[in-house]
């Protein structure tokens, strides 16, 4: 403990993958788990006297989140009149991963009724404390920060603590967390999201801290304990950084039982790939030709590997469609 001056307290989150529906292997109610999730959190910021709740991307699950949703999350959130709220985008945030399409987001519709907005384009400067806060949303090159005397940057890319997270992950989709820092060097904390798992690594004075996600989705996290970081800023910009565990139902309760092939299923995919075709199901398509409109949806995504992979499949599809129509 320390009896120094507080200057500024933050919460530190991501990943939330706000959603109506349940997913696969839940069965509880998981639009209620989630809420709760929240409330819990808005309940700590509070407790704390916290100054802003800082959240690095992926709000909602989808582009498509249906207004009931979007609304629910309004309306907790207005209830709290002194939550100060400061995100940038995730993929999922985004239709088609493409930060062309931010002002047609729920997560846009979300920061407007609160009359905030994210600070991907310019950061939240608060110069009563010297202290700047930036933001590099998904596919977004590193900001560099002012000369604020503690600077934090939010940032949406796949950070790993130390190597691959699953045997076979290419080398250039993801970054260590000690390279990360080492990049972002004119940064004093940064605070990453997108991958799902908890972990904060401090080198030389420095932070790095991924929050990982707020509630466990998938068979594979069943183990995972959520948790939000809370970073405390003193007088002297030194600063001192805390977990607080998120509470939890068992998963013998909240999960339905799997064995070792639903466990295989879930490690082998391409996360990319898996991202691109949960969006599609999401997106509700006025023609039937599918095939047309996956090809028009391929202009607005960033993931160029990704979209090779995607390209084939549709010519392979056509190479069959083609012979049937010969026989």
């Amino acid at each position: 403990m320390t009896d120094k001056a507080i200057l500024r307290r933050y919460m530190l989150s991501a990943d939330w993958h706000l959603r109506y529906k349940n997913p696969g292997k839940r069965t509880d109610f998981f639009y209620g788990t989630q809420k709760m999730k929240v409330r819990w959190l808005l309940r700590l910021y509070e407790e704390l006297q916290c100054d802003a709740l800082l959240v690095s991307g992926d709000i909602f699950d989808s582009s498509s989140s249906p207004y009931l949703c979007i609304g629910d999350y309004i309306r907790m959130f207005l209830s709290k009149k002194k939550i100060k709220f400061i995100t940038i985008f995730g993929q999922h945030d985004l239709r088609y991963h493409s930060l062309k399409s931010k002002k047609n987001t729920p997560l846009w519709s979300f920061l407007s009724a609160l009359s905030s907005t994210t600070i991907d384009d310019s950061p939240y400067l608060d110069e009563d404390v010297s202290i700047g806060i930036y933001g590099s949303s998904w596919s977004q090159q590193i900001p560099v920060s002012g000369p604020e005397a503690f600077s934090i940057l939010l940032i949406h890319t796949m950070v790993t603590k130390e190597g691959p997270l699953w045997l076979g992950q290419k080398p250039n989709s993801y970054t260590e967390s000690g390279k990360l820092l080492k990049k972002g060097s004119n940064f004093n904390v940064i605070v990453s999201g997108d991958n799902h798992q908890s972990f904060h690594l401090e080198k030389n004075g420095r932070l790095l801290v991924n929050p990982g996600s707020i509630v466990r989705k998938t068979t594979t996290e069943k183990d995972y304990k959520p948790r939000v970081g809370i970073l405390t800023i003193f007088e002297d910009h030194s600063y001192d950084f805390s977990w607080r565990y998120i509470p939890i139902q068992s998963s013998n309760i909240v999960f339905a039982e799997v064995d070792s092939t639903d466990e295989q299923q879930e490690f082998t995919f391409n996360p990319e790939l898996t991202h691109f075709v949960e969006s599609l199901k999401s997106h509700s398509m006025e023609k039937i030709n599918f095939l047309k409109d996956l090809k028009a949806s391929l202009e607005f995504m960033d993931d160029e590997e990704t979209k090779l992979v995607i390209t084939g499949i549709i010519d392979r599809i056509k190479q069959k469609q083609d012979k049937m129509g010969e026989l």
